[in-house]
């Protein structure tokens, strides 16, 4: 999806002033500054081409405007920053514990925080590739992905490079055990691990999908470029049209739910197990990730601001509004996860991380 060093997608277009469009390989507007009307299109909910609602849920009938950021107290904690030894770009982070977290991003570098210090990992892979994504089913059995259908897999000893059924780049890893883990990427690519292979499932898309999360290894969301939002069930990708133009870079979940999308352009969206509702977190907000704790509060991160002034930008979810929480960094924000409510990671440009501090 793009050279090694470059800024990913999302944030070019982040970086544009609000209301310019931002032009994907495709010819689309993954990232406009304005949001379009949801109720726009009288299928929306619906899978492309179909009549009858997916098992995705419908949209939640608000007059199809996103409700506002409404003020709301952020939390006591703060943000700080941590030594990472490098100043490549850093896209993701998933760990097995609060002292086992891994870090991966620009030209395949890989971190591992032991819960004293982060120190690189040496894996042996050309360093021209970059990784996007990392997840784990267990501390001995975690999966890296990126650049040029780049997939490494951590046995607990080293890395070691995993053959798969695609060249195209594959932004994010996500699994419901060691024997079914979903991988996803541009131009629609979506893979399924069955423990012993990689093969592709139909997505229905050509978009670049950006993340993928599931409540089960048959309940799983991804979303892309250019409002994409995809359901996995009973085998199948279902499309959802939600009437949204900006790129949707980012879904997580408490549980099936609760999940939640981040984008540009300050899109966010809620699915309670039946209705996705919208909520902006402002429109200067362009979200490149989200994560929260199953008990605790909801964190989005990215950038703030037009290509003249931005910075790293963090929202805080605890009651159904977004708050700004204040950012150690001017760089740009780009993954978030945590062991807890009170142990969260934080990675970014020029290898920027950090933690918070309750």
């Amino acid at each position: 999806m793009k050279a090694s060093g470059q800024p990913r997608a999302w944030l070019l277009c982040a970086l544009l002033a609000l209301g310019v469009a931002c032009n994907g390989d495709d010819g689309d507007d993954p990232d406009a500054g304005v949001a379009v009307d949801m109720a726009t299109s009288g299928d929306a909910g619906l899978p492309e081409g179909g009549t009858t609602k997916p098992e995705g849920g419908t949209t939640k009938p608000d007059g199809g405007k996103p409700k506002p950021d409404k003020s709301v107290t952020p939390p006591k904690g703060k943000w700080v920053k941590i030594a990472s030894g490098t100043t490549k770009n850093l896209h993701g982070v998933w760990g097995s514990s609060a002292t086992d977290v891994w870090f991966v991003g620009a030209a395949a570098t890989i971190l591992r925080w032991d819960g004293l210090a982060l120190k690189q990992v040496s894996h042996g892979v050309s360093s021209a590739s970059s990784l996007y994504g990392v997840w784990g089913s267990s501390a001995n059995d975690v999966w890296a992905v990126g650049e040029g259908g780049l997939v490494l897999r951590y046995d607990g000893a080293k890395w070691t490079k995993v053959t798969t059924v695609t060249a195209e780049t594959v932004n994010a890893v996500w699994g419901s055990s060691a024997t079914d883990i979903f991988a996803v990427g541009d131009k629609g690519v979506a893979m399924i691990y069955n423990g012993k292979a990689w093969y592709y499932t139909t997505s229905k898309s050509a978009k670049n999908l950006l993340s993928v999360w599931g409540g089960g290894w048959d309940d799983v969301w991804t979303v892309g470029e250019a409002g994409t939002l995809m359901h996995y069930k009973n085998k199948n990708w279902a499309v959802l049209k939600k009437g949204i133009s900006a790129s949707l870079n980012a879904v997580w979940g408490a549980n099936a739910k609760d999940v939640w999308v981040v984008g540009g352009a300050g899109e966010t969206m809620h699915y309670n197990g039946t209705t996705w509702t919208r909520i902006s977190a402002g429109k200067d907000s362009h979200l490149a990730a989200v994560w929260g704790s199953k008990a605790g509060p909801v964190w989005a991160v990215g950038t703030s601001g037009t290509s003249a002034s931005y910075s790293g930008a963090i929202r805080h979810n605890a009651g159904g509004s977004w708050a700004k929480v204040s950012s150690p960094t001017k760089e740009a924000l780009t993954a978030v996860w945590g062991a807890s409510a009170s142990q969260i990671w934080i990675t970014g440009y020029a290898g920027t991380v950090l933690t918070y501090k309750p």
